[in-house]
């Protein structure tokens, strides 16, 4: 080690290829650790290797973190321990207060249905739970919000979207149609789905080389499943060469929910009954949530959630020594 350059160092602990493993060399001695902490070190370390740690969800309940045997457990409970997900630091916003509306690289976003006086829109805010700094975010200019129509008149069902390149897609109501917003321009267009695909549960997902995947759940089925499908593009030929898979999805739950797709995820939420009358019918609920890896369709449980819920948003953050303080 002598001979070795800090620079060469350097370079060496900057290709380790996870967080996790980082720690591990980081704690080898002094050296290492001194390294390791250096801003500019994580600065480029973030940049190479971006997709943070997926720690839990957040639901109305608070922040769940991943339970084992998820790999990111021990983290997760680190950081459930330490970081604070309530909102009683930032400026009170009338009865309602503030709700989370999204999660992105460890910072937490909020919105206020009630906005402050002399203003229509909802408030924003954005959160670091490590440190409880935060940001009110400047209004939404009025040119924007008149731009934001339905002009394919495809009746948007009512939930979160889901986000891929750069555009929003919201699955029509009773339509095998997307509506799309091109973040950039600021454009709405109508994207064609495969057949089929009216009344069940969609989301799409980045699928890699541009295309993005369509993924089906239909709440009735024998065997739980998802039905994925790459489209080559969104032209009037879009469903012409398809390609299609089906996921089987774990048995020991009942029913499943598309719950919010994030940083190359899928999250399901899966739900058991359960009769604890001895009636013979279900009188009772559990829930956990799932992720499914994109890339290598690989499921995983995450945690579980007492009671179920309506909605939750995935929670990716970094280790705390990694975590850009700044908000």
């Amino acid at each position: 080690m002598p001979a070795l350059s800090e620079h060469l160092i350097e370079e060496i602990l900057i290709r380790i290829p996870t967080p996790r493993d980082l720690v591990r060399a980081s704690a080898a001695c002094a050296s290492f650790r001194r390294f390791v902490a250096a801003a500019s070190f994580l600065r480029c370390y973030r940049s190479l290797h971006p997709p943070p740690l997926l720690l839990g969800v957040l639901g109305p309940r608070g922040f769940l973190p991943a339970e084992a045997p998820h790999p990111n457990a021990l983290v997760a409970s680190v950081l459930a321990r330490d970081a604070d997900f309530s909102t009683g630091h930032l400026p009170p916003r009338g009865r309602s207060g503030w709700l989370p509306c999204d999660a992105r690289d460890g910072r937490v976003f909020l919105i206020s249905s009630d906005p402050a006086a002399g203003s229509v829109l909802p408030e924003l805010a954005a959160c670091d739970p490590l440190t409880r700094g935060y940001a009110l975010l400047p209004p939404i200019p009025d040119s924007v919000v008149a731009s934001v129509l339905d002009p394919a008149g495809l009746n948007p069902s009512n939930s979160w979207p889901s986000y891929a390149y750069g555009c929003f897609y919201w699955k029509g109501l009773r339509s095998n149609k997307l509506l799309k917003l091109d973040a950039n321009r600021m454009e709405f267009s109508a994207v064609g789905l495969p057949p089929n695909h009216e009344n069940g549960q969609v989301v799409v997902a980045e699928a890699g080389e541009g295309r993005i995947g369509i993924l089906r759940y239909f709440l009735h089925q024998e065997i739980p499943s998802l039905c994925y499908s790459i489209m080559q593009n969104e032209g009037e030929d879009a469903n012409e060469h398809l390609m299609e898979t089906t996921i089987p999805l774990p048995s020991d739950y009942h029913r499943y929910f598309i719950v919010g797709a994030a940083e190359g995820y899928i999250f399901l939420e899966g739900l058991r009954y359960i009769d604890q009358q001895g009636t013979g019918r279900p009188c009772a609920r559990s829930s956990a949530f799932f992720s499914l890896e994109i890339k290598t369709l690989k499921i995983e449980r995450v945690c579980s959630a007492p009671g179920g819920c309506v909605a939750i948003l995935p929670y990716f953050g970094f280790l705390p020594f990694l975590s850009p303080r700044r908000i």
